[in-house]
């Protein structure tokens, strides 16, 4: 499984286990108008919260 990221500080392109799955994120400032997606691969055993399934963002392909 390949998971296509949005943010230029990550590859953009990762390839995920297949106990791993896709997560999608979304950063906002203090003032809610600066927003940034990004996906990537999210295992269980990480501590990365709320892992969504983003496929409209190229994730779980």
């Amino acid at each position: 499984r390949i998971c296509y990221n949005h943010l230029g500080t990550k590859p953009p392109t990762t390839e995920c286990t297949q106990e791993d799955s896709c997560y999608k994120n979304i950063w906002r400032n203090i003032t809610f108008d600066n927003i940034r997606r990004g996906c990537g691969c999210f295992t269980p055993r990480g501590d990365m919260p709320g892992p969504y399934c983003c496929e409209s963002d190229k994730c779980n392909l």
